[in-house]
């Protein structure tokens, strides 16, 4: 499956030093990563750290928390989300330009023609989880009702969905429903659906705190991405971690793995420099998964305690 495999070490310089990154966008020779409220921009060739920003507070440019960050290379931009309802722009340098306010809290990425689809955080007010926003953050349009979930019941204890961007289009799947959605400003269309079943968990449950227990007996926090022909997911079945990969053009489980214990490794297995790793993607842009590994791995030489980690590359064989 795998075709090449690239390992991008990230720089380490002093008072960079990244304890639990996430990638955020891998495009354009562009790699960010936020860690503990701060944002990097990393020259994915070389591992440079070129920008970063770290603007916590209430001020003007600052945010309290983030929610999710996107960025625009054509416009030289980047976009960040704060929890205190409001959308901070900066260049690609890390100057501040911008803020918008917005009315939802929530993950968001932006469309192919430039107009942002965002995800509506649960709550007794909305009826609809997901919103097209244009490029000054002025809403176009709702759409895709929750699922499942009544104004009574929803309570907001279920985490909100991110929007994932693959192939220049943008995908959204909620963790109570069994369709995976490509987003358009037009409209949502059906692009995969994954039948759950009796295991399909209620919103009863699915909201409920109290009940939290109940959810090892369903299907729960599953997480996907499409890659070329494959659809890679994990998800929570008795009280068990399973990582798929499912072919869908002849709709075959080609790969499992179940964790009984948090020790177990997670993912799939990829040779690097003729060593294993365990390796599962936490971003996708076109055939291309990207994973972070640190120190604990012991997998990259010199790699330490206090040393950045180093992004994995792994291009995906065409199905053609």
């Amino acid at each position: 499956m795998a075709q090449t495999v690239e390992m991008i070490p990230i720089q380490t310089v002093e008072g960079c030093l990244m304890a639990q990154p996430r990638i955020c966008w891998a495009q354009d020779s562009i790699l960010i990563l936020e860690d503990r409220a701060v944002i990097y921009r990393i020259n994915s060739a070389t591992g440079q750290i070129r920008t970063v920003i770290d603007r916590k507070g209430k001020g003007p440019g600052e945010y309290m928390m983030i929610g999710d960050v996107v960025c625009d290379p054509r416009r030289g931009e980047i976009y960040v989300s704060d929890l205190a309802r409001k959308i901070n722009t900066y260049t690609l340098n890390g100057r501040f330009l911008s803020a918008s306010p917005v009315d939802f809290i929530g993950g968001f990425n932006q469309l192919p023609d430039r107009n942002f689809a965002i995800t509506y955080y649960p709550s007794s007010y909305r009826t609809v989880c997901v919103g097209i926003y244009d490029s000054t953050w002025n809403k176009v349009c709702d759409y895709l009702p929750f699922a499942d979930v009544t104004q009574q019941n929803r309570t907001g204890s279920v985490s909100v969905e991110p929007i994932s961007r693959q192939n220049e289009q943008c995908y959204y799947k909620s963790t109570l429903g069994d369709t995976l959605y490509r987003l358009s400003s037009r409209g949502p269309v059906p692009a995969l659906v994954l039948d759950k079943g009796e295991l399909r968990l209620p919103a009863a449950i699915a909201m409920d705190v109290t009940r939290k227990k109940e959810r090892s007996e369903y299907i729960f926090g599953e997480y996907g991405f499409l890659v070329d022909k494959f659809y890679f997911v994990s998800f929570y079945y008795d009280n068990r971690k399973y990582y798929d990969i499912w072919d869908l053009n002849t709709s075959a489980l080609v790969y499992r793995n179940v964790l009984s214990s948090p020790s177990d490794p997670e993912g799939v297995v990829v040779a690097v420099d003729q060593k294993q790793i365990n390796f599962w993607p936490k971003y996708v842009h076109d055939d291309c998964l990207y994973a972070i590994v640190g120190a604990d791995t012991g997998i990259v030489p010199g790699l330490d305690e206090n040393s950045n980690p180093v992004i994995v590359k792994i291009k995906i064989r065409s199905s053609e």
